[in-house]
């Protein structure tokens, strides 16, 4: 893809749009939360499990909690499988490690063993659900890795939030977690709805839409 040539004055000009931009969608989303009644979640001296927290979102999204939130503590979990360079992934922990409240836990939530016991341990009241395992094309080679980490593993943790309300536990205040659109297949229509028709093309997009379900 050829590049573009930009003067000083005309990027600096394309920076202002943007923010301007920015402005607009932030007051927009201030807006629909006060019509609709949402509010923000304070993560303010909290402890978040980031789940996939070596992965490229799992670790810039610890990142933005550590720039944007004051005295938050994280625990992330990931399996550092090889799909792909497991350098990467080291590496990105390496940037983690210099924030001293960052704890990070080698092991899959697959291991529902593992999974109760960071529970336990750690007590956390915010859940991010970011790992899953990657590739369309990589689930009709491997489909068991798919099931494992997308399926049981999303099931375990479910299951743990689910039990923290029982007496004696901490109770999760908020689960979140990624999907993908790549479980509606073929399907034209945009935006995505999760009442939507789809065909199964993959093991990936299985999993996915149980998930989503």
């Amino acid at each position: 893809m050829p590049g573009t040539r930009v003067s000083g004055m005309g990027l600096l000009s394309c920076l202002s749009r943007s923010c301007r931009v920015i402005k607009i969608q932030r007051q927009i989303q201030d807006e629909t939360r006060r019509s609709t009644g949402m509010s923000y979640v304070d993560l303010h001296k909290k402890t978040i499990l980031v789940t996939g927290a070596a992965g490229f979102i799992g670790s810039n999204l610890v990142k933005r909690l550590y720039n944007d939130v004051k005295d938050v503590r994280v625990i992330g979990i990931d399996n550092m499988n090889d799909y792909y360079d497991v350098r990467l992934k080291e590496a990105r922990l390496t940037e983690l490690s210099v924030n001293p409240t960052f704890v990070f836990i080698k092991g899959s939530i697959a291991d529902k063993g593992l999974v109760k016991d960071v529970f336990k341990q750690y007590q956390p009241q915010i859940v991010v659900n970011l790992a899953a395992q990657a590739g369309v094309r990589y689930s009709i080679i491997n489909p068991d890795a798919y099931i494992e980490s997308n399926l049981i593993g999303f099931y375990n943790i479910l299951e743990v939030c689910r039990h923290s309300y029982d007496e004696g536990h901490t109770p999760i205040e908020h689960l979140v977690y990624a999907s993908s659109s790549s479980v509606y297949g073929s399907n034209k229509k945009v935006p995505y709805s999760t009442d939507d028709k789809w065909i199964t093309r993959s093991p990936f997009t299985q999993p996915r839409r149980n998930q989503t379900n």
